[in-house]
């Protein structure tokens, strides 16, 4: 029997023994555990002070020193000591401690971290867990700075401005002042981009965000509500024309010339300006109203300032729906090419010819250029109006090419066309698309105002589809910013007389001495010439002589519709013997 009790007692001791080595080694694998969290756990005694607290805390903290009877305060940043105000001496109630709170710790490096506290009683102490949630503030605090703010120049977005308008229209009616809105739109900023990349470009935006935010005054708010495009706020307004001084000084800043990674720029601006309460009382009009009022100061020569009325209203109105109407032409097909013969006037050959568009609209009729084209100047649609000339252009003359009928033909292309980065890529494609068709027989005619805006740029894109084979034709010469220089250095083929010299140039000795002049410069710069508006033989014999070598008008023929000019050229030897 005794046998049998100190077997049990050895039994009994044996069991202890192993359960006390797996409770052991359970502790030791849960603290082995607790020691390779990515998060701090701590227990603080009734003071609190740090009992104890894992390796986490090292690595999140980058303290190397121990905590440990240390105040968890002590850690706090010091605007954040009283968040979370343990007042542990009167051991507060469970009830009064939150789930978790956020705040702020010191980082051995004097940085910010931000960690998500936990806290809950154990007896007369506390365990909690620290989680570094800095990412994760970083992350909403850019959240929420790019909802009201524009990433590049940490101007004030679209949804911030119109949240300041509110607030700053419920002061101008509780004070009975004015504000202005004004629209500002950088001119010409595509050439930036085009010519020096969008790197560039970004940094001229910063240069000109910080440039007009100088010039405005106290109270004034300035926001970026796209590419190029700025709203400028001015309150406090007890008369609206005291707007005009900080404009001029926006209008003055923005022209001056800086220098951006040592490239030189100069730049101006377009204002359109509205009032509240003047103009209107609800936003999306002031906004509307003030892009409008800007669009009119471009079409008035840029670099100026619009104010907004119903005649700028009704004209943008018209120009809108003008537009649309074209672009709805090109759809239906409503438009078709003319041909203006051109002369060569030392045989009286012809030496191809120029082509016009017309709109056969479906109750105004024949709508020559003059008619339309003046709607859609600076706009997309002139740039899907060119493509359907320069399109119907190669098809013609892929249509005559294999008939046996090869001609040279010159078509207008506008400005804003000219500027587009589609254009080369569109001619490019047009080139593989019909091989038939020679670049020797297109050339491209291009206003001198439009030639000289950007020579540089334009002297490029000559070059290089000069490379090709096109050929090139500076028209309405005379008219614009005429320069030695400008000639010398714009590789063109052709000048062309503006008929508005040709003309009175019989009667008027200015015209002839223009007219003289012309032809003179172009045969010093190897330049030939075409005069415009010939409608008399005096006027043809009075260009022979003065060496003219191409002439076209009215005298030959009026623009004509394909068929029309193919009779032409079938009837060409009988209709010649009239100019002689």
């Amino acid at each position: 029997m005794e046998t049998d009790k100190s077997i049990l007692v050895d039994l009994q001791i044996s069991a202890t023994n192993k359960l006390m080595e797996a409770l052991v080694a359970s502790e030791k694998s849960m603290r082995e555990r607790v020691e390779l969290l990515n998060e701090i756990l701590f227990e603080l005694d009734s003071e609190g002070r740090f009992l104890f607290v894992n390796s986490a805390w090292h690595k999140i903290t980058g303290l190397t020193e121990s905590p440990l009877g240390k105040l968890l305060s002590d850690f706090f940043y010091y605007e954040d000591q009283d968040v979370l105000d343990l007042n542990f001496k009167d051991h507060i109630q469970l009830d009064q401690l939150k789930k978790s709170y956020k705040i702020r710790f010191n980082h051995v490096t004097g940085n910010i971290l931000w960690v998500e506290l936990s806290l809950s009683h154990m007896g007369k102490n506390y365990v909690g867990v620290i989680r570094d949630v800095t990412q994760h503030h970083k992350d909403q605090e850019e959240m929420r700075f790019l909802a009201h703010y524009d990433p590049l120049t940490k101007l004030p977005n679209r949804t911030l401005f119109l949240d300041r308008l509110t607030q700053a229209m419920t002061i101008c009616d509780r004070k009975s002042q004015s504000l202005a809105l004004a629209f500002v739109d950088l001119d010409n900023f595509k050439k930036i981009n085009d010519t020096y990349g969008h790197i560039v470009g970004d940094k001229v935006l910063i240069h000109i965000s910080n440039v007009i935010q100088a010039a405005l005054r106290k109270g004034d708010s300035l926001s970026r509500i796209s590419g190029d495009e700025f709203i400028v706020l001015l309150t406090d307004l007890e008369e609206i024309n005291e707007s005009s001084i900080v404009l001029e000084r926006i209008l003055a800043a923005t022209s001056k010339p800086f220098m951006v990674d040592d490239r030189f720029v100069q730049l101006s601006c377009s204002i359109g300006v509205n009032f509240y309460p003047k103009d209107s009382s609800n936003q999306e009009v002031l906004i509307r109203h003030a892009d409008q009022a800007m669009y009119q100061a471009k079409q008035s020569g840029k670099n100026s300032i619009q104010y907004f009325d119903t005649k700028t209203h009704y004209s943008f109105r018209v120009k809108k729906e003008a537009s649309s109407n074209i672009l709805n032409a090109l759809k239906r097909n409503e438009l078709e090419l003319y041909f203006q013969p051109k002369i060569q006037l030392s045989n009286l050959t012809m030496a191809g010819a120029e082509v016009l568009s017309r709109w056969n609209h479906p109750t105004k009729g024949l709508m020559t250029p003059g008619d339309f084209l003046p709607y859609i100047e600076n706009d997309e649609v002139s740039i899907k109006h060119g493509e359907w000339v320069i399109r119907s252009c190669f098809e013609q003359l892929n249509k005559w090419n294999l008939v046996g009928r090869r001609t040279e033909i010159f078509l207008n292309i506008g400005a804003y066309h000219l500027q587009s980065k589609t254009l080369m890529p569109f001619i490019k494609e047009l080139i593989q698309q019909y091989p038939e068709v020679s670049p020797h027989q297109i050339g491209f005619e291009i206003l001198e105002t439009s030639a000289f805006e950007d020579s540089i740029a334009t002297s490029q894109l000559i070059n290089e589809l000069r490379s090709y084979g096109f050929l090139f034709a500076i028209d309405d010469f005379g008219t614009g910013y005429s320069s030695l220089n400008f000639l010398k250095h714009l590789q063109v083929d052709f000048i062309k007389i503006d008929q508005s010299f040709v003309f009175d140039m019989l009667s008027n000795m200015d015209d002839m001495a223009i007219v003289k002049s012309i032809i003179a410069l172009s045969n010093v710069f190897n330049r030939k010439v075409i005069a415009e508006g010939v409608e008399s033989i005096d006027h043809l014999r009075a260009l022979s002589a003065l060496g003219c070598q191409y002439a076209q008008g009215y005298l030959f023929a009026k623009p004509m519709n394909v068929t029309d000019f193919e009779s032409w050229i079938d009837h060409f030897d009988m209709i010649r013997t009239s100019w002689t």
